[in-house]
């Protein structure tokens, strides 16, 4: 009687899917996040034995700033990894979009460290080699120790073209695809606030909150070098947190479609790169860097070379600001658009984040 009671259930009968489903895809790409979450999380246990660890003669020790602000670094690194990582496995529309905002982010600044790389490199093997040498009290090893050097900046340029390049730009290609789009709105037919903009206003918006967060953990060196002096203490700190209070303003008026959003974080970070360009030529360069948090000794070879230095450095910031102040510009028709259809009237709450963040939208 039980048994004329139970029927075998088909699951060959469902309707199928008018597209090709791309859940192993975005499970595979979630999973990966994961495992980076897990690493970066793990890099933050291990961070307070560097400080325990014994160094070689001459070699400077961490300072507790640098360990902190890499432990903030990290654990926030970890958690957005992990956030994203849990949204692509479970077919979320809102990891689709700001995985592919955090794949160009990293897209940019690993173009920004390759060049920063390729000046960096030539500059300090001559250096390296010759310290080390005397370091042994001869000159015989400078050799091997070239080599070495050689060595270690072939593998950092390799690291750099994997995770920094290769990586992002491969989330990106198969992020893009109209049906990762698909799956992810069939799985997820909730609306989420990553719909209530168009795609272009939302990974400005996130830029501006990224931005936000890297000038307020400056904050942590309570150090800011301004002209041909360093700013310390509390002065300091309220520079940098008034900075970062002003992105972070402008980060919630630009996703509110306000036009002062733009504005405020176009104008922020053009006063920051014109108040800190000056001091790379006014003051000590290695005063200038201890204010970043880097101390002269860790950098020794690449102040043995003064003008070039300088040049390098101011060129990596104006770099970085020059790309900013180009998205933002690139950004702008697009925000314009949208805040002339919420004035109208016609501002759709509901946007397909159906391009790449990084085509504008």
């Amino acid at each position: 009687m039980i048994a004329g009671c139970v029927q075998n259930l088909s699951y060959e009968n469902r309707v199928p899917l008018p597209f090709a489903d791309r859940t192993p895809r975005l499970m595979t790409l979630g999973v990966i996040l994961l495992v980076g979450a897990a690493g970066s999380g793990c890099i933050v246990a291990l961070l307070p034995i560097a400080r325990f660890v014994p160094q070689a003669p001459g070699t400077p020790v961490v300072p507790i700033a640098q360990l902190v602000l890499a432990g903030v670094l990290y654990a926030t690194l970890a958690a957005v990894l992990g956030a994203l990582g849990y949204g692509l496995v479970r077919r979320r529309r809102w990891a689709r979009p700001l995985t592919m905002i955090l794949a160009t982010h990293t897209l940019v600044f690993g173009a920004v460290t390759l060049v920063c790389a390729a000046i960096a490199v030539p500059l300090t093997a001559e250096a390296f080699s010759t310290e080390f040498a005397a370091a042994q009290g001869s000159a015989a090893p400078a050799g091997n120790l070239t080599g070495l050097f050689i060595g270690i900046a072939v593998a950092s340029v390799v690291f750099i073209l994997l995770t920094l390049i290769a990586l992002p730009l491969t989330y990106l290609l198969l992020l893009r695809h109209p049906e990762v789009l698909l799956t992810v709105q069939h799985y997820d037919g909730r609306t989420r606030w990553t719909d209530r903009v168009p795609p272009a206003v939302l990974n400005m918006t996130v830029t501006l909150g990224v931005a936000a967060v890297g000038v307020a953990a400056w904050a942590a060196y309570a150090t800011v070098p301004l002209f041909n002096t360093v700013v310390r203490g509390a002065a300091a700190v309220a520079l940098v947190l008034l900075a970062a209070a002003a992105l972070a303003i402008a980060t919630w008026q630009a996703y509110r479609l306000r036009p002062r959003g733009w504005w405020l974080g176009m104008t922020t970070i053009v006063i920051m790169t014109l108040l800190l360009l000056p001091s790379i030529f006014m003051m000590p360069l290695a005063d200038y860097y201890a204010a970043l948090g880097v101390e002269a000794r860790q950098i020794g070879p690449f102040l043995n070379h003064p003008w070039l230095a300088r040049a390098s450095t101011a060129a990596g910031l104006v770099l970085l600001s020059g790309v900013f102040v180009a998205y933002m510009l690139r950004a702008k028709p697009a925000f314009d658009a949208a805040v002339r259809a919420r004035a109208t009237g016609a501002h759709d709450s509901h946007y397909s984040s159906g391009s790449s963040p990084a085509a504008g939208g």
